[in-house]
């Protein structure tokens, strides 16, 4: 699969190699087997070549992922602070919520005070209306 930005590969899959040398030579490791021939030790390094340079890709690729995770991070940052300024409790004055909340604390300590078990309370806002 193609990236739509770059046109690099997306999904990468297993190296057509890969499964049947790794049960070969796992088959071969179990058995104690050494290789001797000059063509299996050429196989075993072609392999390892081929191996190296996949990984070194894995590692690109997982490289640009990261990169892009934390360009993903700053930008879902970026957008709750942006949401935030323009949240409707910002275009209340300060003054404004001083004095609710002065009030909201001083009538908790009264029922505190005067009510020995602890009852729901409405929200502030819905006092007022």
């Amino acid at each position: 699969m193609k990236c739509s930005q770059c046109s690099c590969e997306t999904e990468k899959e297993l190296p057509a190699f890969l499964p049947p040398f790794n049960r070969t030579t796992l088959d071969r490791l179990r058995a104690g087997y050494v290789p001797k021939s000059s063509v299996e030790l050429s196989d075993i390094e072609t392999f390892l070549q081929s191996a190296e340079s996949s990984l070194a890709d894995y590692e690109e690729d997982i490289q640009r992922l990261e990169r892009t995770k934390r360009l993903r991070e700053e930008t879902i940052r970026a957008m709750h602070n942006a949401r935030t300024l323009t949240s409707p409790i910002r275009k209340v004055p300060p003054e404004i919520l001083c004095e609710i909340f002065a009030n909201y604390i001083c009538d908790s300590a009264f029922e505190s005070v005067n009510q020995p078990t602890q009852t729901k309370r409405e929200p502030l806002v819905q006092r007022f209306s």
